[in-house]
C-alpha cells in the first residue's frame, strides 16, 4: 500500500503542471498580451488621426475664410484630446513604438499650423471689432468730450 501512495505522489496530478503545460501557458499569456497592447496602441493612433483630422478641416475653414463654428470644433478637439489621452493612460508606459511616435509628431505639426492660422484669425477679429467700437463711438458722440474736439479748440 505504501508502494502505490509513493507512485501516485510521483505522477503528476490534476493540481500539478509539467514545465511543459507552464511553458505553453506562458507563451499563450505572453501572445495575449503583446495583442492586448497591439489593440491599444493601435486605438491610440485612431485617436490621433481623428484628432488630426478635426484640427485639419478647422484649419481649411479658417484658411479658406468660410464659415466655421469654431465653438463645434472646439467642442470635437476637446473630445479628441481625452479620448487620445485615454489611450495613453491606458498603454502606460508611454507608447515607444515608431509609429506611435510618428503620428504624434505629424500631431505636433498640425497643430503648430492651427495655432498659426488661428491667430491670424483672432487678429483680424481685434481689428474688425476696433474699427466698428470706434466707428459706433464716433457715430454715438457729439465731439463734447471727446479729445479731438479740445483740440480743436485749443488751437483756436
Amino acid at each position: 500500500m505504501a508502494r502505490e501512495t509513493s507512485e501516485q505522489a510521483a505522477l503528476p496530478g490534476d493540481h500539478e503542471t509539467t514545465d511543459l503545460e507552464r511553458s505553453g501557458k506562458a507563451k499563450a499569456a505572453g501572445a495575449t498580451e503583446r495583442r492586448r497592447v497591439e489593440g491599444l496602441r493601435e486605438a491610440f493612433r485612431c485617436a490621433v488621426e481623428r484628432l488630426e483630422q478635426i484640427i485639419d478641416l478647422e484649419t481649411e475653414a479658417l484658411q479658406q475664410h468660410s464659415p466655421a463654428d469654431l465653438q463645434a470644433f472646439n467642442h470635437k478637439k476637446s473630445h479628441g484630446l481625452l479620448e487620445m489621452t485615454r489611450a495613453m493612460r491606458a498603454l502606460e508606459p508611454f507608447p515607444s513604438d515608431q509609429e506611435s511616435l510618428a503620428s504624434l509628431e505629424r500631431l505636433r505639426g498640425k497643430l503648430g499650423k492651427n495655432l498659426l492660422v488661428l491667430e491670424t484669425h483672432l487678429k483680424a477679429v481685434r481689428q474688425i471689432s476696433g474699427i466698428i467700437a470706434r466707428a459706433i463711438e464716433a457715430d454715438e458722440s457729439d465731439g463734447t468730450y471727446s479729445a479731438r474736439a479740445f483740440k480743436s479748440v485749443a488751437k483756436s
